[in-house]
């Protein structure tokens, strides 16, 4: 079982300029969270601080209920998986998955042991890859390496910082099919971060989505999904139509609506009128936007509905389908 990971009120500082601002956060024993949020929000910077490789400037970081501000990465119980992955080029598949075994200075028959069984685990066959360089890998073949090296090691907690972000879709689905079996499986604490929605609902248990060096809201993806605090969650964990109040009959505020709960022509609580201005095809429906009362309105429809550019469609809501946000 993993061990649980929290932050009370860490602030830190990059030449002067906050990087994180008074960030807390609790992370469950065996729980996988997902931080997500756009480039140069502080997603990094908060996992480097878990690691112990940034000090903070204030706040603490407790892993396992212990206060380990100022623990050195070492001992910490954390491994982690570098975006760049950080593999040593001139050491075959073997050494590299052994190096931190070999930091513990463990007997090598210890050493082979766990190096073959991490492999497997992540589906490399040691009889096949143990002595290839890691020029001789695919860039899959090397994310699997780099997350053997981090797992040979048992570690109570699991960083990944954008682990599969330089890879093709279909492989990187796949890892994180695997990777989610894996969590699932052994057990350990996992922080994973990623910029991507998708990779986001695929792999976490919960998602802290951050914004400007601060956490904006924390919550299993359906409930950010159906729920979100302001603005900038609707619109950046996934399409909505977000709308001033007042055209809906509502004082002050705005309404978010999701495409999938937009319906053309039927009898919804909130009908308007417009113009057909885009349809893409989106490979298990269409999205239409509709131009009406200066608002765009996104729906997503089946793929037979007969519809073309410049029609003038009825469409709605249901008010059961709509969240009022303030900002």
């Amino acid at each position: 079982m993993g061990l649980s990971v929290a932050l009370r009120d860490v602030v830190v500082h990059y030449g002067g300029s906050p990087i994180l601002k008074n960030i807390s956060l609790s992370i469950e024993a065996g729980e996988g969270l997902v931080v997500l949020g756009p480039s140069g929000c502080g997603k990094s910077t908060l996992l480097r601080t878990i690691a112990g490789l940034v000090t903070p400037a204030g706040g603490r970081v407790y892993i396992g209920g212990v206060d380990v501000t100022n623990t050195p990465p070492d001992k910490r119980g954390v491994s982690m998986v570098f975006q760049d992955l950080a593999l040593f080029p001139h050491l075959d598949v073997f050494e590299n998955v052994a190096f931190g075994l070999r930091l513990r200075r463990l007997a090598e028959a210890e050493i082979r042991r766990r190096v073959v069984e991490a492999l497997e685990l992540v589906r490399l066959d040691s009889r096949v890859f143990l002595h290839r360089r890691v020029g001789q890998l695919s860039g899959g073949q090397q994310q699997r390496v780099a997350l053997a090296r981090a797992l040979v090691v048992e570690p109570e907690v699991l960083l990944l910082d954008e682990p599969f972000s330089h890879i093709d879709l279909d492989i990187k689905n796949q890892l994180l099919e695997e990777l989610k079996m894996l969590h699932n499986r052994l057990g350990f604490t996992m922080v994973y971060v990623t910029h991507d929605r998708f990779e986001a609902v695929e792999v976490g248990d919960k998602i802290a989505l951050m914004r400007d060096g601060e956490i904006v809201q924390v919550g299993r993806p359906m409930e950010i999904y159906r729920m979100p605090k302001n603005r900038f969650v609707a619109e950046f964990f996934g399409e909505a139509n977000v709308i001033s109040g007042e055209a809906v009959g509502l004082a002050g505020g705005h309404v978010v609506v999701r495409p999938e709960d937009v319906v053309l022509g039927g009898d919804t609580t909130y009908r308007l009128k417009g113009t057909v201005v885009d349809i893409t095809f989106l490979w298990h429906y269409l999205k239409v936007e509709i131009e009406s009362g200066g608002y765009i309105y996104k729906a997503y429809v089946d793929l037979d509905t007969p519809i073309s550019l410049g029609d003038v469609v009825e469409f709605g809501w249901s008010a059961r389908d709509m969240y009022v946000i303030n900002d």
